[in-house]
């Protein structure tokens, strides 16, 4: 029997963003993503709204999971007909070498012949398959997922993130901020996953300078103030927050963008650096390896500082942002557009 939330036109579909953790706590690209998802997405001409549990009207026809964390409320908006979407960040275990993930894929495996009634209650991976769609943000992600958890092909779409527009104009203004002449740019919060220390060290043996854009967890986080050691402001630069005009203004100016994180899914600090032309030194792992047709990408150790300075010392001498992107990058408009039919598909 044919559901009667099919067939429905663009304007008549709606569509309910959900996740279990709070913007106001834990802001990062997670937050971003889904403001972004729900402006052009609802360009597309879908209604699209955040997940209001409060509201006993929403009547969504596709709900967009960030995590399984909530499995009860799949099964639910399943019984209900609802058609349940995930999108599943991978962040540091896509970076796992291929022999570790083996390992875990047996592991589990073993776990669940002998316990199953436990695996099922505190293994997320159980449900992956119950989604009607499951989206990552790069080929690595997927192929990782497939292999690790079993997820079905036929569920499986890449979307990667959007860029707004291009940024390749020349720099008017130098930054408010005493920098250097030249110097490179980290984006993302001060944390163990990006592994600001290491970076910070980094710059410290090679003496290259690096600004450092980005929150912190707390004043009192011990890796922010393992972090906070090194700012120098001579090779290690901390400018914390900074409003979107002044981050635009040190994008400019900067040769180019540094990342050494433990894990990533996409990363949208590495697309907006694309989109200004910077070319980019990553950490060596899987996460960094999925960008499309990339021109000016490089690599570099995330755990042999002295190998990696003196790998930053070589990047940093022949940087210099292009006039062209650093890897392909589609419009968030495009991203909208690629989610709207993937909805579209799920109705028909």
């Amino acid at each position: 029997m044919k559901s009667e939330k099919k067939c429905k036109n663009r304007s008549e579909i709606s569509v309910l963003i959900t996740d279990t953790t709070p913007a106001y706590l834990a802001f990062g690209g997670k937050a971003v993503l889904a403001a972004m998802l729900k402006e052009f997405i609802s360009k597309q001409g879908m209604r699209v709204e955040f997940d209001k549990w409060w509201d006993p009207t929403q009547n969504p026809d596709i709900v967009q999971f960030f995590s399984i964390t909530e499995r009860d409320t799949v099964q639910r908006a399943k019984a209900r007909g609802i058609k349940v979407v995930l999108m599943l960040l991978m962040d540091h275990v896509t970076s796992r070498s291929r022999l570790h993930l083996a390992y875990l894929k047996a592991r589990n495996s073993m776990f669940r012949m002998i316990c199953p009634a436990i695996a099922k209650k505190i293994f997320y991976w159980n449900e992956i398959n119950d989604f009607d769609a499951i989206v990552f943000l790069h080929q690595g992600d997927c192929m990782a997922a497939q292999f690790l958890y079993g997820a079905r092909k036929e569920l499986c779409h890449v979307i990667p993130h959007g860029c707004d527009a291009l940024r390749l104009e020349p720099a008017l203004c130098k930054p408010e901020l005493d920098l250097p002449e030249k110097y490179l740019v980290s984006v993302g919060t001060i944390c163990q996953r990006k592994n600001s220390v290491y970076l910070a060290e980094m710059a410290s043996k090679a003496k290259v300078p690096v600004v450092f854009l980005g929150g912190k967890a707390s004043s009192e986080d011990p890796y922010f103030n393992r972090f906070q050691q090194f700012v120098d402001n001579k090779y290690v630069f901390y400018s914390g927050f900074v409003s979107n005009e002044q981050k635009d203004v040190i994008l400019r100016n900067a040769s180019g963008f540094v990342l050494m994180s433990l894990g990533e899914s996409g990363c949208i600090a590495a697309y907006e650096a694309a989109s200004y032309g910077l070319p980019l030194l990553l950490s060596d792992l899987n996460w960094a390896k999925y960008y499309d047709s990339p021109v000016d990408i490089h690599y570099c150790p995330p755990d042999d500082v002295d190998r990696a300075a003196r790998k930053l010392v070589e990047f940093f001498e022949k940087s210099d942002r292009r006039l062209f992107p650093t890897f392909g990058l589609l419009t968030w408009n495009e991203v909208g557009e690629k989610y709207a039919k993937l909805y579209e598909s799920l109705l028909v």
